[in-house]
């Protein structure tokens, strides 16, 4: 099966097994105004940070002589591809294992990455995508402000990340016309037809957050 980390997430590049550094630069202090032959005083970044640090995974398969020998049916030959695939499919299985419970706590302020009264990113509500839901999201997404500034940043979404178990209530929802959950005869447009691409993975279905548990992202090649 194809993976689904790689669409809302950006891959970098470290040179050696050390702990390193992610520095992530604030929004530049906002302009003043300036008066006639006034002054124009200076503004500053800020600086936040996440460490990381590289893991190896490995695995070794042994092929005896009498294995290769007795191999009449040339299954070895797909011993690289399997491989290749269990390679990969760990990568995603780290990946979404940051999504469960409240992830990981991030350095720059020591709180989980999925925070109610800090990040202002988490709902602790069973309920699956609907324009309503998606609209209070969208919000939140909006208005996060910048640490340094407070100015708001205005992101917005482009992947609805969901379980499988939420897969067709996502589709349905990104490609009807009206909302799916209006009242017969009185039926009022969907907002957000068609505005996000759903990415589905089983490793969510698995997790502590449960199958109601669903994710927007934004463009990682924005931010």
């Amino acid at each position: 099966a194809p993976e689904t980390w790689n669409l809302w997430t950006r891959r970098g590049q470290l040179p050696d097994f050390k702990t390193a550094d992610r520095i992530n630069m604030s929004g530049f202090t906002g302009l003043s105004e300036v008066a006639e032959d006034g002054e124009i005083t200076y503004g500053k970044f800020t600086d936040r940070k996440e460490t990381i640090k590289l893991v190896q995974y490995e695995k070794k398969y042994r092929m005896s002589r009498q294995l290769l020998i007795n191999d009449d049916l040339g299954g070895l030959t797909q011993v690289p591809r399997l491989m290749g695939r269990a390679a990969n499919r760990k990568i995603g299985d780290v990946v979404y294992a940051l999504l469960d419970s409240t992830g990981p706590t991030l350095t720059q302020d020591s709180t989980a990455l999925w925070n109610t009264a800090t990040h202002k990113n988490y709902v602790a509500a069973a309920t699956a995508p609907t324009v309503a839901t998606l609209n209070t999201a969208i919000t939140a997404m909006a208005k996060q402000t910048d640490p340094n500034t407070s100015a708001v940043l205005n992101i917005r979404p482009r992947y609805l990340v969901v379980p499988v178990a939420l897969e067709a209530t996502a589709r349905v929802l990104m490609s009807a016309v009206y909302d799916p959950a209006g009242t017969a005869g009185t039926l009022p447009p969907n907002p957000f037809s068609g505005r996000f691409e759903v990415v589905t993975d089983a490793r969510l279905d698995g997790q502590t957050n449960g199958t109601a548990a669903w994710y927007l992202f934004a463009d990682p090649n924005l931010f």
